[in-house]
């Protein structure tokens, strides 16, 4: 019966070691700093005449492990997953876009 107890006492402190372990790694992810619009832009240059450069920005905040990307779309078409302080542009003709 004693062996049981002690068995069992370690199993709890194992379960309570792990469960601090998560809290403790989960809490690690923080804001995201990646490059910022104004760098890329003059990286890239600007958009070629008669063209508009269409900016995306999701801001910056906590993204956690589940930060899911946002599908974002331009004219039906797909732009990458936008997450947590992260952009998405595209160079356009001008006119209107949805």
């Amino acid at each position: 019966m004693a062996g049981e107890w002690i068995l069992g006492r370690n199993v709890f402190w194992r379960g309570v070691a792990l469960l601090i372990s998560v809290l403790l790694l989960g809490g690690c992810e923080t804001q995201r700093d990646g490059l910022d619009y104004a760098a890329i832009a003059r990286k890239v240059g600007p958009p070629k005449a008669g063209h508009a450069r269409i900016v995306v920005l999701r801001e910056k905040g906590f993204g956690g492990i589940v930060d899911g990307a946002w599908d974002v779309q331009l004219d039906g078409t797909p732009m990458i997953g936008l997450k947590t302080g992260t952009f998405a542009f595209a160079d356009r003709p001008n006119g209107k876009h949805e």
